[in-house]
């Protein structure tokens, strides 16, 4: 979301009330996910749940890249929202489930680690942004961010079939 207030100001053009409809966007989309994930109960295959919530972020990434207006862009923030917060709701209860509980507080912290450096990427994006324009460089984030889950995926295959008890 560090790009908003630049598709605010300059993709859509729609100033402050603009880039607070669009935070907003997300913070419905983020609260309804989460409701959604909580009234599923408990689930089967929770690293499926994961990743299909890591996929929708990504796939809504996509699509709010190449929106025309805003109008388009708002439920698509919502989706972002509501993937990623599903997939980091379900991701610190892996955590929690699976490290022992000698480890719990230090693999906590490196899980919270990863949310500390986001402003790294921020930055990074907004380098980008500088130089392709911010739908390009989510255009291209939102690429990187698949590439990146497919390989890790990939690699770990077993999150696909993750269990928790």
């Amino acid at each position: 979301h560090g790009l908003m207030p630049v598709f605010a100001a300059e993709v859509f053009e729609v100033g402050p009330v603009g880039l607070g409809l669009m935070m907003s966007a997300m913070g419905v989309g983020s609260t309804v996910g989460t409701l959604i994930l909580a009234s599923l109960g408990d689930v089967r295959y929770k690293g499926r749940i994961m990743l299909s919530c890591l996929g929708l972020t990504v796939v809504a990434t996509l699509a709010f890249s190449l929106s025309p207006t805003i109008a388009v862009a708002l439920p698509l923030i919502m989706l972002v929202g509501g993937g990623y917060e599903s997939f980091a709701a379900m991701r610190h209860a892996a955590i929690q489930t699976i490290a022992p509980d000698h480890l719990r507080g230090r693999t906590t912290a490196m899980n919270f680690m990863g949310t500390g450096l986001a402003p790294l990427g921020g930055l990074l994006l907004g380098g980008v942004a500088e130089v392709l324009g911010a739908p390009a460089a989510t255009l291209v984030a939102a690429f990187v961010m698949g590439a990146c889950i497919a390989g890790l995926s990939w690699r770990f295959r077993g999150v696909w079939g993750y269990q928790a008890v």
